[in-house]
């Protein structure tokens, strides 16, 4: 963005330089100078606009990372404290303020965000879901988040009062944070959250351990605690026979994998129409049974 914002510069003192040139030459050329000035100008007005948002959005991702660099920075002081030894993995990286050369602007969709897919990175809005035991969607909506960790919540929230109290709340590691855990608690619901993507031939592991540290003192010694108790392990693993299944589905059986409307506005009544057809489905399935 800067380069094009520095290249349409020169091209506007360029086309001054030339009309002033020919205004001393007293000839014409087939162009519309003021024309294009003018359009150029108009162009130089977006990107100076975009980048003001670029900014907007790189000091909101700070306050956020800076959040999560702290607790994360907190919890290896206190395991520390605990155990006497510096904590195992990588020291967390201090975010920074300004935009980073990564940052983009999307002058068709302004309002959606670039976010990593499962065939690499594209111009995307966030859906969510609450679903149910029996793969009922109780609550949805889409936005431009790129991080699943802030949407845990209002998830939960998302789910009308009048469908009964939420007790316990599942999700992914994607949605793991201490600060997720206490507000979730807050509510009066239990979170189950993986702490990390479970590996493969873990049944020992979990076994020897089986929720016996008596001394996890960390949000995420905590979680690993309850995941890895036998009451916690049954209930996490519904996740893949709840929500994942409904994402599925609505991928494959309704054939929704992309939004045709532009706006977060728009693509949230999209993504509520896609759950109400699905929800519509499920209930004729349900009936047939």
């Amino acid at each position: 963005m800067k380069r094009l914002e520095e290249q349409i510069g020169e091209e506007i003192d360029k086309l001054l330089d030339l009309a002033e040139n020919q205004d001393e030459k007293e000839n014409h050329i087939d162009l519309d100078i003021p024309e294009e000035i003018k359009r150029r100008q108009g162009r130089l007005e977006k990107i100076q606009k975009a980048k003001e948002v670029v900014e907007s959005r790189a000091a909101e991702r700070y306050e956020r990372e800076k959040k999560e660099y702290d607790a994360k920075m907190k919890e290896r002081e206190d395991q520390q404290e605990k155990t006497g030894k510096k904590p195992r993995g990588r020291t967390p990286k201090e975010p920074i303020k300004e935009p980073m050369d990564k940052d983009q602007y999307n002058f068709t969709d302004p309002e959606s965000r670039i976010m990593k897919t499962s065939d690499g990175f594209d111009q995307c809005f966030n859906a969510q879901a609450a679903v149910t035991d029996d793969m009922i969607i109780v609550g949805a909506y889409s936005n431009a988040h790129a991080n699943d960790k802030q949407e845990f919540i209002p998830t939960i929230d998302s789910v009308p009062k009048e469908l009964g109290e939420i007790s316990v709340a599942v999700a992914d590691t994607g949605y793991f944070s201490e600060d997720n855990i206490s507000k979730s608690q807050d509510r009066e619901v239990t979170p189950i959250i993986s702490t990390a993507r479970e590996k493969h031939n873990t049944y020992l592991e979990r076994f020897f351990n089986n929720g016996t540290d008596d001394n996890a003192t960390t949000a995420t010694e905590r979680m690993n605690k309850v995941l890895s108790s036998e009451e916690g392990r049954n209930t996490y693993k519904k996740r893949k026979q709840t929500v994942e299944p409904v994402f599925g589905i609505i991928k494959e059986i309704l054939g929704f994998r992309r939004f045709s409307l532009r706006g977060e506005f728009e693509t949230d009544c999209e993504w509520s129409l896609v759950c109400t057809a699905y929800n519509l489905k499920r209930f004729f399935k349900m009936s047939m049974a």
